[in-house]
């Protein structure tokens, strides 16, 4: 059974589009499902050549986003959709599985280029320390913002990077700066620790994409404003699935139904919040373009259904 959360997540993708049949189509999920079993058989075959090379960690990492891909594929083969509704429905779920295959290919990629070692160390052991300590916290920083929000999918890709990150953090408290392997073994670690960086960098990049695909469209300065449309909405919406349920338009009135909750989510989380430095404030902004955006979806299918 498909948890609140879940269902949450597949309303905001399945209303980031306009609300039209031809929109919610998906005409190549053959070919979407074959790339992913692809994906997913080589990924399960360098899990096991990674054990055997002793590269635990990274074998760990890559099964996590195997299981997401897996997890993914899965849903999709397991719907059929009847109605045009149920569409838009399986074009999330597809959707979804796209994210997973890009994340599981490119860290496959990554994982089948041997790293290149050049240069000199350029950091102590202290210092590399310390970055990766600040790497980590970026890392969970973001991911504790995302499953705050209710998105955990998107914070797939920096969880397996957590899992590189703590490997080096291992292997760099364990190597001897007086000794000369202990020096190679840093030099090394440093590019890895580099590499890791931009990896990480660019992942976040990603997620910010993801989120800000719809623009803001809100200040903070007129949240009661926002407040109060968002509760008048709510209130015909309430109004509206029970009268599509009276008609006899039970599917309508779930999809209706889902929207209602994600704006509910979105219109609480506004109103409990209270931010107390910037980086507070950047936050609060953000739910209140969250809320906003339910909004303009909520209000969009209300006058489509309302038609």
């Amino acid at each position: 059974m498909r948890s609140l959360l879940f269902a949450l997540f597949f309303a905001v993708t399945i209303y980031s589009t306009e609300c039209s049949p031809l929109k919610g189509q998906v005409s190549d999920i053959p070919d979407i499902i074959k790339t992913a079993e692809m994906l997913i058989e080589r990924a399960g075959q360098l899990v096991d050549e990674l054990k055997a090379k002793g590269r635990a960690t990274e074998a760990k990492a890559l099964a996590l986003l195997e299981d997401a891909a897996i997890d993914a594929l899965q849903k999709v083969k397991d719907y059929h959709p009847i109605t045009e509704l149920d569409k838009l429905v399986q074009k999330g779920l597809v959707d979804t599985l796209k994210f997973a295959e890009d994340k599981l290919d490119k860290f496959i990629q990554d994982l089948e280029k041997p790293p290149v070692l050049n240069g000199m160390a350029t950091l102590s052991k202290e210092e590399l320390l310390l970055k990766l300590a600040e790497l980590l916290l970026n890392s969970k920083t973001v991911q504790d913002f995302l499953k705050k929000e209710g998105k955990p999918l998107l914070a797939k890709g920096l969880e397996a990077l957590d899992v590189v990150l703590h490997d080096l953090d291992t292997k760099v408290h364990n190597a001897n700066p007086k000794t000369e392997v202990g020096k190679l073994a840093l030099k090394g670690l440093e590019e890895l620790i580099a590499k890791a960086e931009k990896d990480l960098e660019a992942e976040i990049k990603k997620i910010e994409d993801e989120i800000h695909k719809v623009p803001p469209m809100a200040n903070t300065g007129d949240i009661a404003d926002i407040l109060k449309t968002g509760e008048m909405l709510i209130e015909r919406a309430k109004q509206l699935v029970a009268e599509l349920e009276a008609k006899g338009r039970g599917l309508e009135a779930k999809g209706l139904a889902l929207l209602e909750d994600a704006a509910i989510d979105a219109l609480q989380k506004v109103k409990e919040y209270e931010p107390k430095t910037a980086i507070g404030k950047i936050i609060q902004e953000h739910l209140v373009n969250d809320l906003k955006w339910a909004e303009n979806k909520l209000d969009a299918l209300i006058q489509k259904l309302s038609q």
